[in-house]
């Protein structure tokens, strides 16, 4: 007996790489029917509706109401369409009372999450029995038809005034039984009403938005097969696969191609303003077993936030460039984190201190509450370059190497190469200076460069390659401890300037510079990791980033010089961060006290007040010129041949991941310095992601208080 199955589904298809959220709404102006009677229901004419599933539906009830003229003035931009003057949902419309007063919308919440509606409303001296409108006598929520239940959380006040513009909104994300259901009707009631016609309530308009998570496929293809399998309505061995034929049929099936192994295809990349949805029969027989065909009818539909553009990429869907940029040391003392550093974020004469960063947290995702998994270099890289806790990498401290422990472990840049990346990096991504200790044989199929080699005569380096410091020396000395603070300004001639390109973090924009150009055109895409060492002390950095800042402007008044602590604290709870004490500038680290005192865990080189002042400022220094290298990098994003022009940009085809290794105490906690502990200033970064369909998806210039760590990258 030949047997039918009939299928129907849906697939959107995406460009994004990790996530194809899309914000999706519905929005009534209620201006549609210029003419409408008492009687006329217009609950299907949405002004802009870009919801997935079925179609948004509006009505209310009043004795004394409908849909009137509104004298409001022009209101302001709704996510990118005008909100439309000029009619108004409206209790009473004509003198008399008016009881029974509500308003409803119901939406399908297939898919869809964190729910969030907005209303602009005017409340002109509305009375009821009881005296003033000041609230929604009600707002409630029925899920797949039940009953009505309230909204115990939403605040219902409203403000009774003349106004056109008042704004009421609710955030409904956190109802997550309206995640679970398939449809949710959301109804606004107002008390009985008794006032004369020129006191009313008008809603003038409305919108609801949520988030869509569609079932997603990173190709332009449906595997047909395989869908059925996920759906559990194959069995593998039913069919034979060389035995199967197809056929295509519907509306749209000259749009498509089936292919051989069953996977449907679009013959041109789908554009959503040419069509935005398409409609095919995929019929399926086994020519040895004729009772085994099958009919899918595949809806497909282009969401225009997640749509195919016509536009040039560089790489197939999923096939995205990776710029990866770990800096040391870096704790959220940036604008784009307004004020929740205790040193306030940078500022010059008022401005951002940090435009670049800014620039890229405008264009990405900001994470406000990410840690390191340890606030020590060695530890915490090797932890997000493998995925892997310090635990079971075994690196605590900077002796040991992660190959030591887990020689056949996969990092991060080895993954992309070992799935057709080109990966390159440069600067500090691992912990040390050496090709060995850059993993430069298992992780870098293009090498790892240390940008204090070549040519060029680093200001920071000096000539005695021999002695380990000499990373950081200055020009001008061989040999000794480096200055933790060395403002850069001339070079050995006491005459040439000191570049940003003298420094290693400048020389390491240079050769990712160039390697972004060299493959911006390639066909294969590239992992490039480029590691930035400042902040990390020596806080040296040319002398134009010095003059961004008045260090007499900066508030030490919480700098006691001491780490006071509660009796029977641990030390190895917060041990003495000697860092800036070890870099030669000992003479200026003069003790604060000449006692230890209880309570206290007392250091005779701990920074006196004018150091610490002065570790400060060269601090907020190399922190400038990081966001001035950052600049560049992103500026070669946009323009890789350097012509002056956009068109050969890779940044829709390139995903940006910057954060800190760990953070930074400057004198916290009355005399806190360097990491190496658990508080918070030394284990919370800055960690910031952009992403191609970011702005597409309305993700961009986001920021979230979700708790984040490092190991997840």
């Amino acid at each position: 007996m030949l047997r039918y199955l009939f299928l129907l589904y849906t697939v959107f298809f995406a460009v994004c790489i990790s996530s194809a959220q899309s914000t999706v709404g519905a929005y009534w102006s209620f201006q549609e029917n210029q003419n409408v009677g008492v009687n006329d229901v217009f609950s299907d004419l949405v002004s802009v509706n870009t919801w997935p599933v079925g179609i948004p539906k509006f009505s209310y009830s009043g004795t004394n109401g409908r849909d009137t003229a509104n004298y409001g003035n022009s209101f302001t931009a709704h996510n990118g369409n005008q909100w439309v003057p000029g009619r108004a949902i409206t209790w009473p419309v004509s003198t008399g009372p008016s009881t029974g007063n509500s308003f409803q919308i119901t939406v399908d919440t297939t898919n869809i999450e964190n729910i969030n509606v907005r209303l602009k409303y005017r409340l002109n001296g509305v009375e009821s029995s009881a005296g003033s409108v000041t609230a929604f006598s009600a707002f409630e929520y029925s899920l797949d038809g039940s009953n009505f239940s309230d909204f115990s959380t939403v605040n219902l006040d409203l403000l009774n005034n003349t106004s056109y513009n008042n704004i009421w909104s609710a955030d409904l994300s956190s109802i997550t039984a309206i995640e679970d259901s398939s449809s949710v009707t959301l109804r606004w009631s107002f008390p009985d009403l008794i006032q004369l016609q020129s006191k009313q309530i008008r809603v003038d308009d409305l919108e609801i938005t949520g988030v869509f998570n569609p079932t997603v496929y990173t190709t332009s293809s449906v595997e047909i097969l395989e869908m059925r399998k996920e759906l559990g309505l194959y069995t593998p061995t039913t069919y034979t696969s060389s035995d199967l034929s197809y056929a295509l049929s519907g509306a749209d099936a000259d749009a498509f191609t089936i292919n051989s192994n069953g996977s449907l295809s679009f013959n041109t990349d789908p554009v959503f303003a040419n069509k935005s949805s398409y409609f095919v029969v995929v019929e399926m027989a086994d020519s040895q077993n004729l009772s085994n065909v099958e009919h899918h009818s595949v809806s497909v539909q282009i969401l225009e936030s997640a749509a195919i553009t016509s536009r040039h990429r560089h790489h197939p869907i999923g096939q995205y460039n990776v710029l990866f940029i770990p800096i040391d040391d870096l704790r959220p003392l940036l604008n784009v984190y307004g004020e929740d550093d205790p040193l306030k974020p940078l500022k010059i004469n008022g401005q951002s201190g940090t435009p670049n960063f800014d620039r890229l947290a405008a264009s990405g995702v900001t994470f406000l509450n990410a840690h390191c998994q340890q606030a020590i270099c060695t530890a915490s890289r090797a932890s997000f370059l493998t995925g892997l806790r310090p635990d079971t990498t075994r690196n605590w401290h900077l002796e040991t190497r992660f190959r030591q422990v887990m020689p056949n472990v996969t990092t991060l840049p080895e993954h992309f190469k070992n799935n057709g990346y080109k990966t390159y990096g440069v600067g500090k991504i691992f912990h040390g200076q050496t090709s060995v200790k850059q993993d430069e044989t298992r992780s870098w199929s293009e090498g790892w460069d240390n940008p204090s080699e070549g040519r060029y005569n680093f200001y920071e380096r000096g000539d005695n390659t021999n002695i380990w410091n000499t990373w950081n020396k200055v020009a001008g000395t061989n040999s000794g401890s480096t200055s933790a603070t060395d403002v850069g300004e001339f070079k050995r001639d006491g005459v040439t300037l000191i570049e940003d390109s003298d420094y290693k973090d400048g020389r390491a924009v240079q050769l990712a510079i160039e390697k972004i150009a060299e493959y911006a055109s390639d066909p294969e895409p590239f992992f490039i990791g480029l590691g930035f060492q400042k902040p990390h002390l020596p806080f040296n950095a040319p002398k134009k980033y010095w003059d961004y800042y008045d260090p007499a402007s900066f508030d030490m008044s919480n700098y006691l010089g001491i780490r006071n602590m509660p009796a029977g604290t641990n030390s190895f709870t917060a041990p003495y961060g000697g860092e800036p004490s070890s870099y030669g500038d000992g003479y200026e680290y003069l003790p604060t006290i000449t006692e230890p005192a209880l309570n206290i865990f007392y250091n005779p080189s701990m920074p006196n007040e004018a150091s610490a002042r002065h570790l400060i400022h060269g601090y907020m220094a190399c922190v400038s010129f990081i966001d001035e290298q950052l600049g560049k990098v992103l500026d070669t994003l946009e323009d890789p041949n350097n012509d002056g022009s956009n068109v050969d940009s890779i940044v829709d085809s390139t995903i940006v991941i910057l954060f800190g290794d760990h953070g930074f105490h400057l004198g916290d906690h009355g005399a806190f310095w360097a990491k190496h502990c658990n508080y918070e200033i030394s284990t919370r970064v800055p960690f910031i992601i952009r992403s191609p369909g970011m702005s597409s998806l309305g993700s961009a210039g986001k920021m979230t208080n979700a708790p984040t760590e490092l190991v997840d990258v």
